[in-house]
């Protein structure tokens, strides 16, 4: 379904698709790909736009930026984050597989599917490695 690229509204009102049944064409011609990390972030946008619509505030935008841990054999993860709106093409970088990705791997797995204080203390695990290794990590 085509929606608007920021808005993830589709042409009838009040109506919005988030995750793989969202179309969105990129700047450069090319559609998003589909990834999980896109579909949270369109979900939070979407949310926090209804929440706004209902209670007042201002919408929420997608910004197209995602990253992900990328299997690149031996066992050890490399780490690729960007920013998919990015004009004309999209900016995306790749850090080198190492241990260290694979820990933040494992880190990012136990907070998707954690609860409670194991999940509280992931996020902050998470956070606070994002910050060191300058990578993104929005939950």
């Amino acid at each position: 379904m085509p929606v608007d690229n920021r808005t993830l509204a589709a042409s009838a009102p009040d109506v919005y698709a988030i995750g793989d049944v969202a179309f969105i064409k990129l700047p450069n011609g090319k559609r998003l790909p589909l990834a999980g990390v896109f579909a949270h972030g369109q979900a939070l946008s979407v949310s926090r736009t209804i929440a706004a619509r209902i209670h007042g505030g201002l919408e929420a935008r997608f910004d197209g930026l995602g990253y992900c841990w990328v299997e690149m054999g031996s066992g050890l993860p490399g780490f690729a984050s960007g920013d998919f709106y990015a004009t004309p093409e999209p900016v995306v970088g790749l850090r080198q597989p190492g241990r260290l990705w694979k820990r933040g791997k494992g880190l990012f797995e136990t907070w998707w599917f954690g609860k409670g204080l194991t999940r509280e203390l992931a996020g902050l695990g998470l956070r606070l490695g994002s910050r060191l290794m300058r990578v993104p990590a929005r939950l």
